[in-house]
């Protein structure tokens, strides 16, 4: 409960500069609206989506299911605020925002989709939630998710490894855990994404301003003389790879 305060504290603190950060998280918004396309619904789909953050993801499905009745959800009030502006309503009150924690949908079922952008590595335990979701689906419903896989930033982690120190990252669930998970109905697919920074500060500054700087939850700051010289040593140029994982199932 105190991380998800943490995390939704830094995501409303950086909501109304969010989007200009977040090229990784709007190439996966399409990655997954492709995805998205491609799926069989009702003519009038009941639509869920967890993290919605600033809509990036929500545009694309207000486009797709233009007759949908959508309930779009987020643990920070200042992301809902945001998203509220870059959405336009469909007609009759078929659109609805809610603060909520994703691993505690307080929802009954009965969607004919779920979906998440990059939202389910915050999760403190990402494959129960996944079963909580699936459990909200109607018969021949989907989930779809797009999350961060094992060893994310691997360039970050060899850098810190270098110099002795521990990374700060997270750790997520592998490829493979998601495939014993989702066999036999599921799918995966995984890229690596990259991104340039001008320097090492600039990839941790850039976490920051999206509000992703939250540390793994066993992590102790190190003193900020190490932390300098991981930095120096990477003051121009700095690219960082972004593992990311598309999964879906259908109920």
């Amino acid at each position: 409960m105190i991380r998800s305060r943490r995390v939704a504290e830094a995501f409303g603190a950086a909501a109304t500069r969010y989007e200009d950060h977040a090229p990784v998280q709007a190439h996966a918004a399409r990655r997954l609206a492709q995805q998205l396309a491609t799926l069989s619904l009702p003519e009038a789909p009941r639509i869920l989506e967890i993290g919605c953050g600033s809509g990036l993801l929500s545009r694309h499905l207000l486009r797709l299911f233009p007759t949908g009745h959508f309930l779009l959800t987020d643990l920070s009030f200042g992301m809902l605020q945001v998203a509220r502006t870059h959405l336009d309503a469909p007609p009759g009150g078929r659109l609805s925002l809610a603060v909520m924690d994703g691993e505690a949908l307080a929802v009954t079922g009965g969607f004919d989709l779920i979906v998440s952008g990059l939202t389910w590595q915050w999760f403190g335990d990402p494959m129960a939630s996944f079963a909580r979701a699936i459990a909200l689906l109607n018969p021949g419903g989907w989930l779809l998710v797009s999350t961060l896989g094992a060893e994310n930033f691997p360039e970050w982690r060899a850098l810190c490894a270098a110099a002795r120190l521990p990374h700060g990252m997270p750790d997520y669930p592998s490829c493979q855990d998601w495939e014993k998970r989702l066999a036999p109905e599921g799918k995966l697919e995984e890229e690596w994404f990259p991104m340039a920074y001008d320097s090492a500060l600039a990839f941790l500054q850039s976490l920051r301003a999206l509000g992703a700087h939250q540390p793994a939850a066993d992590h102790h700051p190190v003193p900020g003389g190490a932390l300098r010289r991981v930095l120096r040593s990477r003051e121009t140029g700095f690219l960082v790879r972004y593992r990311l994982l598309y999964i879906r199932i259908q109920s």
